[in-house]
């Protein structure tokens, strides 16, 4: 079981590889950005993003509880 992504874990976590499909669900490219090494999963919020939405599809994409 994954440790749980929460809303201050790291956009770029290698750890959690199926999470992308989920930035790609969300139509974030937040991936592939130059800044995304710097930024949490928290400051995706600020691009319209539903935050507990968006960190339940991550921790169900990274099978954790």
């Amino acid at each position: 079981m994954a440790d749980k992504i929460t809303a201050k874990s790291n956009i770029i976590d290698e750890k959690y590889p199926k999470t992308m499909e989920v930035f790609n669900k969300y139509g974030l490219g937040c991936i592939h950005c130059v800044a995304a090494r710097f930024e949490t999963i928290g400051d995706v919020a600020g691009h319209g993003i539903e935050l507990e939405a968006f960190l339940k599809d991550l921790n169900t994409a990274a099978g954790s509880k």
